[in-house]
């Protein structure tokens, strides 16, 4: 499995190169609120939901300027379709102002790094107003599926339960802001969704700005690929409304993460050359 910068030599999987270099490079051209790192999970968990078969859309509520969504969009096959959901121009209905989605810049840099839209659907609507019906008729079971939109505690609840019932069998539902400390209602929505014991969706992964859940019978084959590749990034394994978590990134700096990872793959005397160099450049 190819994860994070291409140190091997080797190609990224075929089906994800594109999506491997938006993370990678491109997406650093687009305005929103992605880290690398937790791009490169995503992109590594499409890897494995390609090698296990795993067949579905891509889905993101609020997509902003789609900096985000270009990356869960270059993960499809060819036979794939990806659904954005955004309110756009009816800002009206964007109660708690966590977000003002553009569609035209949005349209404008999914064309710059993935020319062909022919997969793209697009739902201008309130996503409080949306079932799963709906998403599965546009894109078919999601694969992986973007939560971002309302940051109240009612629409981060509504949105999980929606990303739920339109999930594939081994999907993966991505939670932003959920340690925010601006939007506490994401926090709150999340801990009424896991208080509802007809819940089926569990947390197992937590990267920078991010929440990872899937069903539990799935998690296994997430957890035993994804510490192996990113074991410069893994902190520690922790609790969340008592289920395991892997915690990628977060509490250490992102220069440790980073240093880490070069001592890795290129030892010590290159780590203490780039800290060297980038003394120079800062100060």
């Amino acid at each position: 499995m190819t994860v994070g910068p291409d140190v091997s030599g080797h190609p990224p999987h075929t089906d994800l190169k594109n999506a491997s270099d938006y993370a990678g490079r491109g997406m650093d051209r687009v305005d929103g609120w992605l880290v690398k790192l937790s791009a490169r999970l995503i992109v590594a968990s499409a890897e494995i939901q390609t090698d296990a078969g795993e067949r579905g859309g891509v889905c993101e509520i609020g997509v902003h300027h789609g900096k985000l969504f270009i990356l869960l969009y270059n993960c499809l096959s060819t036979d794939e379709r990806g659904l954005a959901i955004d309110l756009f121009d009816d800002q009206a209905q964007n109660t708690d102002g966590s977000g003002r989605g553009d569609k035209e810049i949005f349209l404008r840099n999914l064309s710059r790094f993935s020319p062909d839209s022919s997969k793209l659907t697009i739902i201008e609507a309130n996503s409080l107003k949306l079932d799963a019906g709906a998403l599965r008729a546009e894109v078919g079971a999601v694969r992986l599926f973007s939560v971002d939109g309302g940051h109240t505690a009612e629409c981060a609840e509504s949105d999980l339960r929606l990303a739920e019932a339109a999930l594939s069998p081994c999907g993966l539902v991505i939670l932003d802001d959920v340690f925010n400390p601006c939007w506490p209602g994401v926090l709150t929505g999340l801990a009424r969704y896991m208080a509802d014991p007809a819940t089926r969706l569990t947390p197992f992964l937590v990267s920078p700005n991010k929440v990872f859940l899937a069903r539990p019978e799935a998690i296994a084959l997430y957890r035993g690929k994804l510490r192996p590749a990113f074991s410069y990034a893994f902190e520690k394994e922790s609790e969340m409304f008592d289920c395991p978590v892997d915690i990628y990134g977060v509490s250490d700096s992102l220069n440790k993460v980073v240093g880490r990872f070069i001592k890795r793959h290129a030892g010590d005397g290159a780590f203490e050359r780039i800290r060297s160099i980038r003394r120079r450049i800062l100060h």
